[in-house]
């Protein structure tokens, strides 16, 4: 493997050839994509960090701030009524790792745009740095859903010819 997109054909080939996906509830709702999302975002989250701050190291995206980003992006409509943080969370990395794995976006540009939302200023202290984590989140769902669903239409029209 020479780069991130042979690791995303290989997902695509060996598990995307079983399943497919009609609709983001469907996708948001996958506990496969989820898990796989959480080392995504984190890794995302703490590459943009690590530039702001200057220094390398690894942070976790709570699931607090995961759903306050789903629920800005105006995307709690995919998840029953009910759902609570870490199903809310589980629906953001969901939709991340299954945008990576389709090729929708790529880390770099993910870490770029996450980078641009927050300032060194906002790790001064937890509270600040929550609502600029929300606010990166959000703008990076409000980014790809659009994407997703004009990649999920394709794909239907491309099976129904």
């Amino acid at each position: 493997m020479n780069n991130m997109n042979d690791i995303r054909q290989i997902i695509c080939n060996a598990i995307f050839s079983r399943v497919s996906y009609k609709s983001l509830r469907e996708i948001a709702q996958d506990k496969g994509l989820a898990k796989l999302g959480d080392a995504l975002v984190n890794f995302i989250y703490s590459l943009a960090k690590s530039l702001i701050l200057g220094k390398l190291d690894a942070w976790k995206v709570s699931d607090a701030v995961l759903s306050q980003a789903l629920e800005n992006a105006s995307l709690l409509k995919l998840l029953p009524k009910r759902s609570d943080k870490h199903s809310r969370g589980d629906a953001v990395e969901a939709l991340l790792a299954y945008a990576w794995i389709m090729g929708i976006f790529d880390i770099k540009n993910a870490v770029m745009l996450l980078k641009d939302e927050m300032k060194r200023d906002d790790f001064s202290n937890k509270s600040l740095e929550k609502i600029a984590a929300v606010r990166a989140f959000k703008k990076l769902l409000e980014e790809i859903k659009p994407k997703i669903e004009t990649f999920l239409i394709m794909r239907k029209v491309k099976k129904e010819l």
